[in-house]
């Protein structure tokens, strides 16, 4: 399950839940 924050889609979900990887 991936966060919405994921834009990546390639971040699993316990590392979705930081927005500055996302970034």
């Amino acid at each position: 399950i991936l966060s919405e924050n994921n834009l990546g889609g390639s971040i699993p979900d316990s590392l979705s839940n930081i927005p500055t990887l996302v970034e």
